[in-house]
C-alpha cells in the first residue's frame, strides 16, 4: 500500500492525534506500544490502544473512524458557536465511499491574547460541540487539523482582522477552508475575497498562503463574463498592486529563500489577469534588453509569460529562436512552454504543430496542456487534440497523456465546451492513468458547477469586498 491515502493521508491524521492529544503524551504512547511489543507482532488496534492509556482519550474509536472509512468532514462554526460536522466533497454531494461522520479532534485557540492556549475539542460523530462553548476561538489551532472549517461571515472578518496573530499555516489553512467552501458551493465566495483583501493589507509574504487567491483568481478570469473583465482586471491590481511595489523586479538581500516564487507569481498574475500596464512594460523593457542583460532565472518564466500575453509575431520568432538555440537546458525549457502563453490563434497553432513534430515526446504533452489552459487558445487548441487523438495516442508516452489531459479542467465555460470535452475524454479512454482522468473530469465538473452559481455575480462579489474598483 504505497499510496497517496496510505503516507500522506496516513500520516496527516497521526499528525492531528499527535497534536490534539499533546506531543509529550504521544510520545509516552509510543513508548509504551514499543516497549510492550518488544520482539513481537501487532497489529493496528495495538497501537491505539497504547495511545489510549497515555492519554485517557478515546483513541480507538477516535481513529476507527479515520481508518475504516474514506475522506473527511467539513466542521461548521455556527452563529453561537457550536460546532457541528458534515462529509466535504467538491461536488457537494460526497456519495462512493465517503464516510458520514467522523469523532473529529478539533483543537481551538481563542482570538484574545486573555486565553491564548490551545483548547481540545472531540467532536462527536453523532452530535456537536455545545452551543457557546466555542465562540470567539480558531478551529484548527495550530493547522494540522485533516478537516476543513467553514465560520460565519462574521468570525471571517473577525479573524481577517488578526491575521497577523496567525501562525503561516493557520493562515494557509483558513484562506484555503474559505476557498474551498466556496469552490464546493458550501460557503459565500465573498468570505474569500474578505480574507484576500486583509493579506493584502497587512502585508501578507507567504506564497504558500498568496496561492490559493492567486488561484481563485485564475479561475475567475475563467469565469467571468467578458463585459465584466475591466472589474476582474482592477480587483487584481487593487490585491496585488502594493505587493508587487514592495517585492520589486530584482533579487533582495533581504529576501527569504521563498521569496523569489512570491515575486514571480504576483507579477505574472498582474501582468497576465491584471491586465497591469506597468507591469507589462516593464517585462517588454527587460525582455528587450535581454541579449545584453540577461534575464534574472527567478523571474525570466514570469516576464517571458507577460510578453507574450500582448506578443505577436516577432516576439514569437524571438523566443523560437532562443528554444532553437539555448544557453542552458533551463533556458530550452523556459522559452519551449512560454511559446503557449501567446494568445493570438495562428501562434497557438504554430506552436500545437511543433509540439507534434519537432518537441521531444516527453516534452511536447505538457505544451500541448500549456496550450488547452491558455484562456484564450484553449477551446480551439481542444479541438486539434480531438483531431489528432490517435496521433497523440501513438506518438506520445502512455504515461504522460493523462498529465497532458489535466489542462482540460479549465475548459469549464461555456458549459457546453465542458459537455464536449468531457464526452470526447470518456468515449476514448487511454491505455493508463484511468483514475487520474476521472480526477481531471471530476475538477472540470466542480469548475463548471462554480461557473454556474458566481460567474454571473462575481462583478457584484469584488465590489462588495474590495468597494469600488475604478482606475
Amino acid at each position: 500500500m504505497f499510496d497517496v491515502l496510505t503516507y500522506q493521508k496516513g500520516g496527516s491524521v497521526l499528525r492531528m492525534l499527535e497534536q490534539f492529544v499533546g506531543p509529550d503524551v504521544f510520545r509516552d504512547g509510543i513508548r509504551d506500544y514499543l516497549t510492550t511489543h518488544h520482539h513481537g507482532n501487532t497489529e493496528t488496534s495495538d497501537l491505539w490502544d497504547a495511545l489510549e492509556r497515555s492519554s485517557g482519550r478515546p483513541v480507538r474509536d477516535i481513529m476507527d473512524t479515520w481508518i475504516n472509512q474514506g475522506g473527511y468532514p467539513l466542521v461548521r462554526v455556527a452563529e453561537d458557536g457550536s460546532l457541528t460536522q458534515a462529509p466535504f466533497s467538491y461536488r457537494g454531494d460526497p456519495g462512493g465511499a465517503i464516510g458520514s461522520a467522523w469523532k473529529v479532534p478539533v483543537v481551538l485557540r481563542s482570538l484574545q491574547d486573555a486565553d491564548p492556549d490551545p483548547v481540545p475539542v472531540l467532536l462527536d460523530g453523532t452530535g456537536s460541540a455545545k452551543p457557546g462553548t466555542v465562540g470567539g476561538r480558531l478551529v484548527n489551532a495550530g493547522g494540522s487539523g485533516f478537516y476543513r472549517v467553514s465560520y460565519p461571515t462574521a468570525t471571517v472578518e473577525q479573524l481577517a482582522a488578526g491575521l497577523a496573530d496567525l501562525a503561516p499555516l493557520e493562515r494557509y489553512n483558513l484562506v484555503s477552508d474559505a476557498w474551498a467552501a466556496a469552490l464546493s458551493g458550501q460557503g459565500p465566495f465573498p468570505d474569500l475575497l474578505r480574507l484576500a483583501g486583509a493579506l493584502a493589507t497587512s502585508g501578507e509574504r507567504d506564497p504558500s498562503v498568496w496561492s490559493v487567491v492567486l488561484g481563485t483568481l485564475g479561475l475567475a478570469d475563467r469565469v467571468i463574463p467578458e463585459a465584466d473583465r475591466p472589474i476582474l482586471q482592477q480587483a487584481v491590481r487593487t490585491l496585488l498592486g502594493p505587493l508587487a511595489a514592495q517585492l520589486g523586479w530584482d533579487p533582495r538581500p533581504e529576501d527569504s529563500e521563498r521569496t523569489p516564487s512570491l515575486r514571480a507569481s504576483v507579477l505574472r498574475t498582474l501582468g497576465t489577469i491584471g491586465a497591469d500596464e506597468a507591469v507589462r512594460a516593464e517585462a517588454k523593457t527587460r525582455f528587450a534588453a535581454a541579449p545584453a542583460v540577461a534575464l534574472h532565472p527567478d523571474i525570466e518564466s514570469t516576464i517571458l509569460d507577460v510578453v507574450a500575453t500582448t506578443g505577436g509575431e516577432a516576439e514569437y520568432e524571438a523566443y523560437l529562436a532562443r528554444y532553437r538555440n539555448p544557453s542552458t537546458p533551463q533556458e530550452e525549457n523556459r522559452y519551449l512552454y512560454a511559446l503557449a502563453s501567446f494568445d493570438d490563434p495562428e501562434l497557438a497553432n504554430r506552436t500545437f504543430d511543433l509540439a507534434m513534430s519537432e518537441v521531444r515526446t516527453q516534452n511536447a504533452p505538457f505544451v500541448i496542456q500549456s496550450l488547452v489552459v491558455n484562456r484564450e487558445t484553449g477551446p480551439a487548441i481542444w479541438h486539434r487534440v480531438t483531431e489528432e487523438w490517435d496521433a497523440m495516442v501513438a506518438k506520445f508516452p502512455s504515461n504522460i497523456l493523462p498529465r497532458m489531459l489535466d489542462g482540460v479542467r479549465v475548459l469549464c465555460s461555456p458549459a457546453s465546451l465542458a459537455a464536449e470535452v468531457t464526452a470526447f475524454i470518456e468515449s476514448h479512454p487511454l491505455p493508463a492513468g484511468g483514475k487520474s482522468v476521472e480526477q481531471i473530469l471530476e475538477r472540470l465538473a466542480v469548475n463548471v458547477a462554480f461557473a454556474g452559481r458566481e460567474g454571473g455575480r462575481l462583478t457584484a462579489s469584488f465590489v462588495e469586498t474590495l468597494g469600488p474598483l475604478a482606475d
